[in-house]
């Protein structure tokens, strides 16, 4: 009887030690798919950044040959008017319009209402000599 009293005490053993050895193991295959997830869900969030990168700067050089073509545009517009004798010229948000008679006009543009303002100067005079009799 002694036989199997220690046989039952090594299984014993064997199946607490398996139990603990179970335990142990599990929490590491845990911890390990946790840290595999949090890599994998931060590789995507790269990927999705990256991305997002990609197409900003993608619009920013659109906007930029944008803005090009717009400043070519006023440029244009504003060497034609002067060759007719109107003077454009545009200091960030304030346009001063001018013409040959020495009238001119100014706008500014806020964020909120658009403000012009017109200046003309007095009429020219004109002289008429009496003719001598």
């Amino acid at each position: 009887m002694t036989t199997i009293f220690s046989i039952d005490h090594i299984f014993g053993i064997i199946n607490t030690l398996l139990i603990v050895f179970g335990c142990i193991g599990g929490y590491f295959v845990f911890k390990q798919n946790q840290r595999i997830t949090t890599i994998k869900i931060q590789d995507e969030t790269i990927k999705a950044l990256n991305d997002k990168i990609d197409i900003i700067e993608s619009k920013i050089l659109d906007l930029e040959r944008e803005n090009t073509q717009q400043k070519y545009v006023i440029n244009t517009i504003q060497a034609a008017l002067k060759q007719r004798g109107i003077l454009v010229t545009i200091d960030g948000d304030l346009v001063t319009i001018s013409d040959a008679s020495g009238s001119h006009s100014i706008a500014r543009r806020s964020d909120q209402e658009q403000v012009q303002t017109n200046v003309t100067p007095p009429p020219h005079r004109t002289v008429r000599r009496r003719k001598e009799q």
